[in-house]
């Protein structure tokens, strides 16, 4: 496990930082968060899939639950709660103390959603691997039809002089023979 710096706020306002990681206000805390390590996942079975894959479909491949009761995606719920005439400012207080009421942990929150952005975006790596590889495929199969298309062209420009040729030789002969039997 890795760990991270996760910054709580204390009050409505957030901390100011005057650089990377120092913070001018007293009223944000650091608290280390414990978090998995990025991992590989097998996709291999949605790359055969024709179409968009969905995000529970991508999370199900690799073992995320779509849904549980300590997600990040339940607080959409409790924010979807709150009156749209509050403030960003209060509806984060409010979201804070509805997650505190619920016994919502903020680095159970975090953890699920890095495990989510982890998954989502080795998902597209993959799928973006996946996709060029199907391109170049295509683009090579294109190139080798393109060239069987201009060796055919050539074909046909051979085919139709040699015929012009044999034309032109059966008919000297023709008039060759033609000029033989004014003889007879």
């Amino acid at each position: 496990m890795a760990f991270k710096d996760l910054f709580i706020v204390k009050e409505a306002t957030a901390g100011k930082y005057q650089s990377a990681g120092e913070l001018l206000d007293p009223t944000v805390e650091t608290i280390p968060l414990e978090v998995a390590a990025e991992r590989e996942y097998d996709f291999t079975p949605l790359n055969q899939t024709e179409g968009v894959v969905s995000a529970e479909a991508i999370y199900g491949t690799a073992g995320v639950e779509p849904e549980f009761n300590r997600s990040i995606r339940n607080i959409e719920g409790f924010i979807n709660s709150l009156p749209d005439s509050m403030d960003i400012g209060a509806r984060k207080t409010a979201l804070a103390g509805i997650l505190a009421a619920a016994q919502f942990q903020v680095p159970d929150l975090v953890e699920d959603y890095t495990r989510r952005v982890n998954v989502l975006g080795n998902y597209l790596e993959n799928d973006n691997a996946a996709t060029n590889e199907k391109i170049h495929s295509c683009e090579q199969e294109i190139a080798r039809m393109l060239q069987l298309i201009e060796e055919r062209k050539v074909k046909i420009t051979e085919e139709k002089q040699r015929s012009e040729q044999q034309r032109a030789l059966i008919e000297e002969e023709l008039n060759h023979l033609m000029s033989l039997k004014q003889f007879l």
